[in-house]
């Protein structure tokens, strides 16, 4: 592989050239940094606008049709293409959508939450499922739910081992399942599978399995298949066709070439070539050689990448409405003009499809490529393509091992860790897991965990051990929330609101925080009258007694990944605006981090943020920012801001005992404690003086 990159005054990447095929994508961003056009190396251009809080307004596609976006407050209202128009008409208070008004006058879709708040029922003319109060265990795993499709109603229900991976279900298809120890499927249906010390796969009781020696499967039965230096299936060959693929340098799949082979002339011939569309990282269509539109879906909000957010398909000239399901699967396909069901999907928890059409009856060939996870299907071999790598539902894992390694598990084939119906995958990395909160608002740009960690993971600090000498130093170990599979990873996210021009606002949470949590304290300073962008920096729970563990390791000057992860927001921020100033808030054992997130940063640049620390487990050394606030409780009603007792001494002098306030709970710890309100707005009152 050789790739030439190209950069602007901005160092934005605005050229990528490929050496060995001479092909290029070319890019060009505004002043804001925001990518305005993109021409991928097939030759296809998207040009791209915005409004002012920096969400999407426009897609101008390669036939110069649109894609218009609109927003009401902080949320995406209505997505226009055409004659058509898909609104989002209802959301609670938490930012989930309630209802939609479908495309076409097609009718309306409802959506109803429990308190965690999880998805637990959809309900339109054409689509009815529900998860009962006891559809889910303790842990959130999904056990029941009752779907109602046009080819009639399932009951489903699931069971578990100890590792919570999926053991049964019943209702659609009846299978039993078997596993080991490292995740690897060794029974389904008493049918055994062979895996070896790699957790390869060897044979499934079908067909043998063969890999190379990077992890990649090379032959499944008659199926060959061939790889490029980055691991990326680039050709299957079967003794009568072949296809090959092409990719760009961000891994996306720009181009598909069907071959057949001809006898008569001893070679393969050509028939046809497939050039994909995409928006960032997700898939959005596909054209013909020729650059003539076949495939389009139109994305909305949903539950990451593509999953979830198709609200229009435009497919050989037709347009279709999908129907999601509540994990995300696309079960219906309406025709837009007249109303009635093109086709339905089935899936068993592991992506198996059952596609029926018009009839209700079986049929073999779907005209919809994105079914499963809402990803597109290969017809050549039925594999899942989910953007980073290519997921086999009939053997339940992936072709290719993990591009991230280890960092979700020790068995780098498994999808899901076996749990695919509580937790996701959005581009083929690792998985999330919804089931501890959905991820609703369109105010909120999420970057994606298995991007922002690997990112986060490779990247040095800047001016690691560049300490000022009287200051502690700083070691790292990734190892704490890497051993948490199951759980919530460190990332950021960002609260929209007003932009702001050389300042920006950061909040670093405490012990036992969801993200859904720490998105909730960025709110309420919104609230409290900061209406600009905030920087939600999830310092992720692993239970109370790990995030203890945590906080022991962290005063001791040991810093885990949400450090890291600060130290990634400071540097967004201080690439665009080298002199602009950071105001961090942090939250009780948010402030041992951000103390050990300064002591490790640049000296130059960590003279530019001031912190405000609320009720603060560490005190944050005054030599290592531009200035520091604390503030706490008194110690009989809130002891935590007191263990910190060498910091509590040096820091006398920035730091502020507080009465609490009528209407705080005894143990005054909370961040949105009544008894810190006022501290807030008098700080947000002071910075907007000074800009």
């Amino acid at each position: 592989m050789h790739y030439h990159y190209t950069y602007d005054a901005n160092s934005n990447v605005v050229g990528v050239e490929d050496k060995h095929t001479g092909k290029s994508t070319r890019r060009i961003f505004d002043k804001n940094k925001r990518l305005v056009q993109e021409t991928l190396f097939h030759g296809l251009t998207q040009q791209y606008s915005y409004d002012h809080l920096d969400r999407i307004q426009e897609i101008i596609l390669p036939d110069h049709s649109s894609i218009q976006y609109s927003y009401k407050s902080l949320y995406l209202h209505q997505i226009s293409r055409g004659p058509y128009r898909h609104t989002y008409q209802h959301y609670n208070l938490s930012g989930a959508l309630e209802e939609a008004k479908l495309m076409a006058e097609a009718g309306t879709i409802q959506y109803a939450y429990d308190a965690s708040p999880r998805l637990i029922s959809i309900s339109s003319k054409y689509l009815k499922e529900d998860i009962p109060e006891d559809g889910f265990d303790q842990v959130g795993n999904l056990l029941k739910r009752t779907t109602l499709d046009p080819v009639g109603k399932v009951n489903s229900t699931y069971t578990y081992d100890a590792l919570y991976q999926l053991q049964s279900e019943k209702g659609l298809v009846d299978h039993i399942y078997r596993y080991d120890s490292l995740n690897n499927m060794v029974e389904k249906n008493k049918r055994p599978h062979t895996v070896n010390a790699l957790n390869q796969l060897l044979h499934d009781g079908l067909d043998p399995h063969v890999y190379d020696l990077n992890g990649n499967l090379i032959r499944k039965g008659s199926l060959n298949l061939s790889y490029d230096a980055l691991d990326r299936l680039i050709a299957i060959h079967t003794p009568t066709h072949q296809v090959t693929y092409a990719y760009d340098e961000l891994n996306r799949r720009l181009s598909s070439t069907f071959y057949s082979y001809s006898k008569v002339e001893n070679k393969w011939i050509p028939e046809k070539e497939i050039r994909y569309l995409y928006h960032g990282l997700n898939e959005i269509g596909a054209c013909d050689s020729k650059g003539n539109i076949q495939q389009l879906r139109i994305l909305g909000r949903g539950k990451g990448a593509e999953i979830d957010a198709s609200v229009l398909l435009e497919l050989n000239g037709k347009a279709y409405i999908p129907i999601h399901d509540t994990l995300g699967n696309i079960r219906l396909l309406i025709n837009a003009k007249t109303h009635t069901i093109e086709e339905t999907y089935r899936y068993t928890a592991y992506g198996q499809e059952s596609i029926y059409g018009k009839n209700n009856k079986l049929i073999k060939q779907s005209i919809n490529p994105w079914r499963f996870s809402s990803k597109r299907v290969d017809a050549e071999t039925q594999f899942v393509y989910f953007g980073r790598r290519y997921y086999n539902p009939a053997t339940t894992r992936w072709v290719t091992a993990d591009p991230l390694s280890f960092e979700a598990g020790p068995n780098l084939y498994a999808y899901l860790l076996n749990n695919p119906l509580n937790d996701r995958d959005l581009y083929g990395l690792r998985g999330s897991s919804p089931s501890r909160g959905e991820k609703h608002r369109e105010s909120v740009i999420m970057y994606g965990k298995e991007r922002a960690s690997y990112r986060i993971e490779k990247t040095p600090i800047r001016g690691k051990g560049e300490n000022t000498k009287n200051l502690p130093r700083v070691s790292f170990t990734d190892r704490f929330e890497r051993s948490f599979v199951r759980s919530e990873s460190s990332s950021l996210a960002v609260l929209l609101g007003n932009k702001s021009e050389n300042f920006r606002l950061g909040v670093h949470n405490g012990i036992m925080t969801t993200q859904l949590e720490a998105i909730n304290n960025a709110i309420h300073l919104r609230e409290l009258g900061w209406e600009y962008s905030i920087d939600v920096i999830h310092n992720a729970t692993h239970n109370l007694l790990n995030d203890c563990v945590e906080s022991g390791l962290g005063l001791c000057y040991i810093a885990t990944t949400p450090v890291r992860v600060n130290h990634e927001t400071w540097d967004r921020f201080f690439d665009e605006y080298p002199r602009g100033e950071y105001f961090q808030i942090c939250h009780s054992q948010g402030a041992i981090n951000v103390r050990n997130a300064l002591l490790s940063y640049d000296e130059k640049l960590r003279k530019q943020i001031t912190v405000l620390a609320i009720a603060p487990a560490a005190y944050i050394y005054a030599d290592s920012c531009k200035e520091a606030y604390h503030y706490r409780a008194q110690a009989w009603r809130d002891p935590i801001p007191y263990i910190d007792v060498g910091g509590l001494i040096r820091s006398k002098r920035d730091t502020v005992t507080l009465n609490s306030c009528p209407g705080a709970t005894f143990h005054d710890h909370s961040f949105q404690s009544p008894t810190y309100k006022e501290v807030f707005r008098f700080h947000f009152k002071e910075i907007k003086k000074v800009r």
